[in-house]
């Protein structure tokens, strides 16, 4: 493995053994982009995994979902998906123009979702509800930093 490693190159890598768990145990020491055991270079023949290696033998993979992956550039579409039942809006204090309670909500939204224990949480809860029926209760103006 120390010799295999000392490459500058790592593309593909085999190991051979009487036992298939040692020849993985090998293996799993073998820094290259590929690996066989008790076998050779079997992966380049199955078109349908990615192919590519470590260090001076490149980065990156062609073939495969990941070489498919490589050559796309992804695109997120999010769409309401029953709109007539339910719709997704922006919540009305950060509208734009964001309300004077806007900071509160977003801290009160916050809070709601990651407060310490059921109290932290349930005032959370109230701080959004006066923001939506009472938004003129709820300061918005933030802490100076100290």
């Amino acid at each position: 493995m120390a010799l295999a490693n000392d490459c500058e190159f790592a593309l593909g890598s085999s190991a051979f053994s009487g036992s298939q768990a040692r020849a993985l145990r090998i293996g799993s020491g073998i820094r290259a982009g590929m690996f066989a055991a008790n076998d050779f270079a079997t992966y380049s023949m199955c078109q349908s995994l990615p192919f590519g290696g470590l260090a001076e033998s490149g980065f990156g993979r062609f073939g495969g979902v990941e070489g498919l992956r490589g050559v796309c550039n992804a695109r997120v579409v999010v769409q309401d998906r029953f709109p007539a039942l339910m719709r997704t809006e922006i919540p009305a204090p950060l509208r734009y123009p964001v309300a004077p309670c806007g900071f509160a909500f977003v801290h009160a939204l916050c809070q709601m979702f990651y407060g310490c224990g059921v109290a932290g949480r349930g005032r959370g809860l109230l701080t959004l509800a006066k923001c939506f029926l009472a938004p003129q209760l709820v300061s918005g103006a933030r802490k100076k930093d100290v």
